[in-house]
C-alpha cells in the first residue's frame, strides 16, 4: 500500500461530522483551508488550499502567490477545515475513467485501520427537491422553483496494488466489490440492516471485511 497509510493509521477514522456539517460557511469545496501539499519530488508546500475534485486539482495560495496543481503533480494533500475542526486527508491515485484511460484522480481518505482495504470518498454537489437531515444543504431558487443543493459522496475501496473500486448498487454488488468473502458480507449487511449509502454503515462493512481478512 502507499506511504500515506502510515499517517492514516494514526487518524483511523474521519468522523461523521465532516459529512454532516452545516452550510453556514458554504460547502467545503467552495472555501479556502490551511493545509499542506506533498509533491511527487518529496517537497512540501504549506499555505491556503482550495480543492476541486471535479477537475482533480487544487488551488494553492503561497506567499501571496496563487498556483494551480493538478493531481499528477502531487501524492497527497491535507487540510484543516475550521468550521468542523477536523483534519482531512486527500490522495492522488491512478484511476481508470469511463473511456478506459488511466490518470491520477483525487480521493478523500475516509477510513483505514492499518491493515487491509481502505475506504475512500469523493464529494459532489447534488441538486434535488429534498434532502436527508444528515446532509449539509442549502436552498436556491431557479426559474421560480426551489432547489436543494446538498453534498453527497461516492464511496470507493482501495484494494491491494492501489486498485480503486467504486461502491455502487445493491447488497450483492457492494459485497462483490470487495473481491472476497462475498457471502459473509451479504449476510452481515442483512443481519445488521446496513444502508450502503451511509458512511457509518460502509465503515462497519469495511471493518468487518478486514477482520475476516486478517484472521
Amino acid at each position: 500500500m502507499v506511504k500515506w497509510f502510515i499517517s492514516l493509521s494514526l487518524l483511523c477514522v474521519l468522523v461523521a461530522e465532516s459529512f454532516t456539517q452545516e452550510v453556514k460557511y458554504g460547502f467545503p469545496s467552495e472555501g479556502w483551508h490551511k493545509g499542506t501539499v506533498f509533491l511527487n519530488d518529496g517537497k512540501e508546500l504549506s499555505g491556503i488550499i482550495k480543492y476541486d475534485l471535479e477537475s482533480d486539482l487544487i488551488h494553492l495560495k503561497l506567499n501571496e502567490q496563487k498556483q494551480i496543481l493538478a493531481a499528477n503533480q502531487f501524492a497527497r494533500f491535507s487540510i484543516f477545515q475550521r468550521d468542523i475542526k477536523k483534519q482531512r486527508e486527500f490522495i492522488s491515485i491512478p484511476f481508470v475513467n469511463k473511456t478506459g484511460y488511466k490518470r491520477p484522480k483525487l480521493f478523500e481518505a475516509i477510513h483505514y485501520s492499518g491493515r487491509g482495504i481502505a475506504l475512500l470518498g469523493r464529494e459532489f454537489l447534488h441538486i434535488s427537491s429534498g434532502v436527508r437531515r444528515d446532509q449539509p444543504a442549502r436552498m436556491k431558487f431557479r426559474w421560480g422553483r426551489p432547489q436543494i443543493e446538498s453534498v453527497k459522496y461516492e464511496f470507493y475501496l482501495l484494494r491491494e496494488k492501489n486498485e480503486v473500486v467504486l461502491l455502487r448498487g445493491g447488497r450483492k454488488s457492494i459485497a462483490n466489490a470487495f473481491g472476497q468473502y462475498q457471502e459473509e458480507l451479504k449476510k452481515f449487511i442483512k443481519k445488521n440492516r446496513l444502508e450502503t449509502d451511509l458512511l457509518e454503515d460502509i465503515v462497519r462493512l469495511v471493518e468487518y471485511y478486514n477482520s475476516l481478512r486478517n484472521k
